[in-house]
């Protein structure tokens, strides 16, 4: 589109009550953006010597918009199904399909909330309402895609603002959870963390204590870190922090299979390190409702919700098998949780036959049993044992050695 067309465009917006911002790609380096409500006609006009800048946003402020940032096509179309049925007048933006974007209307700005979510392939993907203090691509070209931006069921400019589904920060943030649990529900998606509102109401009532943080670690799952490294990075520098050893940290991160040939890395930057503080790591237990007896306060987790305390070992194959059934597990979680218990059993001198059956019948009362079958699951669960067996049975080997 050429530079007239494009001004065209943007003062077509401004007219239907959008806030419209010059984009350079998906960013705006306009000075002050943010607070650019009520840009006059002379202004945009102005836009034109910004020649970098050919795309066009639209500002967040009064104009949120759900970013249904998932790779997975049914699942994409199925949030956009839930949002049809229950707002008219909804308009969609593709840029790079099957990602899409819904922008709303609001009389009361809010700010920013995320669902980040773990695919089955341990792909991180999230649904967010981009709101105050941010914007969105609206027209021009993808920066990926090298394509236009499209809409369907109408386009901003040609539809006034007025006539976009009205939505409050309390709607928001239920649409966002609604969708989030038709994610884990239909296509096996797991939640890497929880709106901290939204988290209050619903954590499940069985929250676990354990004996100490080396134990409150490896009651979380380390597939839940794939894919985001500083979210991981955080989490080692509040483990070393809480002082977590180093060979404990890398137990827990190498039962991700896909990590599990990284020890010296993750060594290297563990060294590398000095750590300030143990907020990532605290963060990340108070999320999944994970106290200790020992190094945190029981204040974390109302009384009424402790487990019983039970012997070291039959304590955590019990926690272990909890999470698993919380956790919808996909099949490499699964094995993830056969290393862990198998490794509980071993450091507890526990037998592994009864460790293996107790946790044959956590998975029996996940989706997982009949997504994947009960062979399926004793496969995998059978896999993950015969891993840290062979694991210990070369330790065995190289001692006598």
């Amino acid at each position: 589109m050429l530079a007239d067309g494009i001004t065209d465009q943007r003062l077509r917006l401004r007219a239907t009550d959008f806030n419209p911002l010059p984009d350079h790609g998906k960013e705006c380096f306009l000075t002050g953006w943010p607070s650019k409500t009520n840009v006059s006609d002379s202004d945009i006009r102005g836009w034109q010597s910004l020649a970098a800048s050919r795309n066009t946003g639209i500002l967040c402020k009064h104009t949120p918009a759900l970013d249904i940032d998932i790779i997975n096509v049914d699942a994409a179309d199925a949030v956009e199904e839930l949002v049809h049925r229950s707002y008219n007048n909804v308009l969609v933006r593709t840029g790079l399909p099957p990602k899409r974007l819904i922008p709303f209307r609001t009389d009361k700005p809010f700010s920013k909330i995320t669902a980040k979510l773990l695919a089955t392939d341990g792909t991180s993907e999230k649904l967010e309402w981009l709101a105050d203090g941010q914007q969105f691509c609206a027209f021009g070209i993808h920066p990926d895609t090298r394509k236009p931006y499209t809409w369907r069921g109408g386009e901003p400019g040609l539809v006034p603002r007025s006539a976009l589904p009205l939505i409050d920060e309390t709607s928001a943030r239920s649409l966002i959870n609604e969708a989030g649990d038709l994610l884990v529900a239909r296509f096996g998606y797991r939640r890497l963390e929880r709106d901290k509102v939204y988290l209050r109401t619903v954590w499940p009532s069985n929250a676990l204590v354990v004996d100490d943080l080396t134990a409150a670690l490896n009651m979380m799952n380390p597939i839940e870190w794939r894919g985001d490294y500083e979210g991981w990075f955080a989490l080692l520098m509040g483990a070393k922090f809480v002082g977590i050893s180093l060979e404990a940290f890398i137990e827990w991160s190498v039962r991700d299979p896909v990590y599990a040939e990284d020890a010296d890395d993750i060594a290297r930057q563990w060294r590398g390190i000095e750590p300030k503080h143990g907020g990532a790591f605290y963060a990340a237990l108070k999320v999944r409702g994970i106290s200790t007896t020992g190094g945190t306060t029981r204040s974390e987790v109302h009384k009424s919700l402790v487990v019983p305390k039970l012997a070291n070992g039959a304590n955590r194959i019990a926690g272990a098998c909890r999470a698993l059934q919380w956790n919808n597990p996909s099949e490499p979680s699964l094995f993830s949780y056969s290393c862990l218990i198998a490794e509980i059993a071993y450091q507890h001198k526990l037998e592994l036959a009864e460790a293996k059956g107790e946790l044959e019948q956590a998975a029996s009362q996940t989706s997982l049993w009949k997504s994947l079958g009960p062979e399926g699951c004793r496969r995998s669960i059978a896999n993950g044992f015969a891993h840290v067996e062979a694991k210990h049975s070369k330790l065995e080997v190289t001692a006598e050695g």
